[in-house]
């Protein structure tokens, strides 16, 4: 095969999830991000064991949250909405001939709230940091965890946006998830989030 034809061939392929690769990945955007972006850098300095901010926080310092190299103060939402409609397919959360997920979107206070029904689709997502899960076919909320990484803190679950690059988003609490936890899907093998 030609080089070219091979890298079509990968980019269609399913990631393999690997929580080593996944941990690195948070790392290195928490390293990078405490180098290059003034938020962090003064956060995190003055206190060392408190990483985890609030959305809130970060919508009153947007532009503290844009590295020192420039970049845009706002969440690319139409990026955050195709990675997860690549990875909805993974889990069997998308219709296999369109690509297209077949549920709703959920706001992520609402899964403080009694337990509602969820079908496979269904999207979990925030104003500030975009979509982050969907209903897998075994009913439990998948990460898509080459674009997000999160967890368990003394406040609740911190998520970071791996991939993008500003206004960087590391640690962000979500509202609500006191007492959610982060395990891995026995089907799916990838990690999930469970109240």
């Amino acid at each position: 095969m030609i080089p070219d034809a091979v890298a079509a061939v990968r980019a269609r392929l399913p990631i393999r999830y690997s929580a080593p690769r996944w941990h690195r990945a948070y790392r290195r955007v928490a390293r990078d991000s405490f180098r290059t972006v003034p938020f962090y850098r003064e956060s995190w300095a003055l206190a060392p064991g408190s990483r985890v901010i609030t959305r809130e926080q970060a919508l009153r310092r947007a532009a503290d949250l844009i590295p020192l190299a420039g970049g845009v103060p706002e969440t690319d939402h139409r990026r955050s909405r195709q990675a997860i409609s690549r990875f909805a397919a993974e889990v069997g959360a998308a219709r296999r001939r369109t690509g297209r997920t077949v549920g709703p979107a959920v706001a992520v206070e609402e899964l403080a709230g009694p337990g509602q029904p969820l079908h496979a689709g269904t999207l979990l997502t925030d104003p500030l940091l975009g979509y982050l899960g969907v209903v897998g076919d075994c009913g439990l909320w998948h990460l898509p965890w080459p674009d997000v990484y999160a967890r368990r803190t003394a406040c609740g679950i911190a998520v970071t946006l791996l991939q993008q690059k500003s206004p960087r988003l590391v640690d962000v609490l979500l509202p609500g998830s006191a007492a959610a936890n982060i395990s891995v899907c026995v089907r799916h093998g990838r990690p999930v989030l469970t109240s």
